[in-house]
């Protein structure tokens, strides 16, 4: 299991992956919450799969850390080139695509 997480917009976006495709993701837009939504998210996220207690023990998770700064070009390019989007909608879209952007990313540099 691989979750991932993004902070850098206005959006917290959480996944995860469990090795062959993502199986749960939230995302909340709230750019003054980051900190207040981060950990609900997450808990969240690992609820929905039922993985919430593998988490909860420290030993068994390993940290990373994927430098992300061209993510979210990338997943605007690939937004905007959809027909039929709100502009309303767009942003939450761009920020779940480059949460997608990273995982995809780290998963090939770690395979």
């Amino acid at each position: 299991m691989l979750l991932a997480f993004d902070t850098a917009t206005p959006a917290v976006t959480v996944a995860l992956y469990d090795g062959q495709q993502v199986v749960a993701e939230r995302t909340t837009v709230d750019a003054m919450r980051h900190g207040e939504l981060l950990a609900p998210s997450i808990a969240a996220v690992l609820e929905e799969v039922g993985r919430l207690r593998f988490f909860a023990r420290p030993e068994r998770v390993a940290i990373d850390t994927y430098d992300e700064r061209f993510t979210t070009v990338i997943a605007e390019r690939h937004v905007f080139q959809e027909p039929k989007r709100r502009r309303s909608k767009r942003r939450s879209q761009v920020d779940a695509a480059a949460a997608t952007v990273i995982l995809q990313s780290w998963l090939e540099a770690n395979a």
